[in-house]
């Protein structure tokens, strides 16, 4: 399935990972910040916390 997350910031980045790593979907991450969407980019979108450690 493809899904779009509108908004990566604290909670779309726990669902973009989630959604793409577990669920096996394919994820578009969506974002106006140009600094957080560069960085993510750069390094893909690491996701550390109580759900988990992702990077993607």
């Amino acid at each position: 399935m493809r899904i779009a997350i509108i908004g990566v910031g604290a909670m779309g980045s726990i669902y973009a990972g989630l959604l793409a790593d577990e669920g096996g979907h394919e994820v578009f991450a969506i974002d106006t910040w140009q600094a957080h969407i560069d960085a993510i980019n750069a390094n893909g979108l690491r996701v550390e916390g109580a759900s988990g450690n992702l990077h993607r």
